[in-house]
């Protein structure tokens, strides 16, 4: 008797690195639901899982698309999982470490249909993994919290920002090295970056407050400010002429910035995430 063909899901997108195995990817897309995996994040329809994926470790984002609304931006390639893909090639294209994408799948075969984005794993803790738990000395603390001023600058002159920029979405490569590394996981909202918009650089200074504070474990004060005079001093590395030499000037815009940012805090109202980030280690 004849076997049935295999049902393969459609490839969406495909890394430049895996385009000779398109028909592998279509089959696997149309598995990877039903293969062992360790459930990282669920909510909703959506979930994140740690697989394997080809002979290798592999990151899988599924979102189900469970209304007319998500099915039609998936077919304008619109839907989250696009958005994701093209968020992560800015960054790569700005030098901004973040998970390197694989495949994009559709599996249509499920009810609802269901997209995969299948990414590299990335080793280390998360920033607000650091900010929970004692991982790490307090130099090495003030060393991160250089990189995410820098990072931040980055995405700035890259003429990108992220608005969910949460201590949660960036993974610390080399966490215990002079030089840390943060990495964006989530690039659903990297958006373009409004020069009028002074705003949507605030509103990442607070979502990195915001999530850790409502985990029970805030960032301290000289972390906060470390993140601030770094900003500062990185911004004024690479465009000399943005702020007056003077050091008083200076202080009184990183107190504008302060102010600015403790107010966003305060207007969100209570700060506990939906999913506790910290219940899967």
């Amino acid at each position: 008797m004849p076997q049935p063909p295999p049902i393969l899901a459609r490839v969406e997108r495909l890394a430049a690195s895996e385009s000779g195995g398109r028909r592998a990817w279509a089959e696997l897309g149309a598995a990877l639901e039903d293969a062992p995996a360790t459930t990282l994040k669920e909510e909703g329809g959506t979930r994140v899982f740690r697989t394997r994926a080809l002979g290798r470790d592999v990151i899988v984002k599924r979102w189900e698309l469970s209304t007319l609304d998500s099915r039609l931006k998936s077919l304008a390639r619109s839907g989250r999982a696009f958005r994701h893909w093209r968020g992560a090639q800015a960054l790569d294209a700005a030098g901004i470490p973040t998970a390197r994408c694989l495949a994009l799948l559709t599996d249509g075969s499920r009810r609802p249909p269901r997209q995969y984005l299948v990414m590299e794993p990335l080793a280390g803790p998360s920033v607000l993994d650091c900010l929970a738990r004692p991982l790490l000395r307090p130099r090495q603390e003030h060393a991160l919290a250089r990189a995410v001023a820098r990072q931040l600058v980055a995405l700035t002159l890259a003429g990108r920002y992220n608005r969910d920029h949460k201590p949660s979405n960036l993974i610390v490569l080399d966490a215990q090295s002079p030089e840390p590394r943060p990495a964006i996981i989530d690039t659903v909202a990297i958006h373009r970056l409004r020069p009028w918009r002074r705003a949507d650089l605030y509103h990442m200074f607070a979502s990195l407050v915001i999530e850790p504070t409502g985990c029970g474990c805030p960032p301290r004060r000289s972390l906060m400010m470390r993140v601030l005079v770094e900003h500062q001093r990185e911004l004024l590395r690479r465009i000399p002429d943005l702020l007056p030499d003077d050091p008083g000037a200076r202080r009184a815009a990183r107190h504008m910035d302060w102010m600015r940012i403790a107010g966003l805090v305060a207007a969100h109202g209570d700060p506990t995430p939906r999913v506790n980030p910290l219940a899967n280690p």
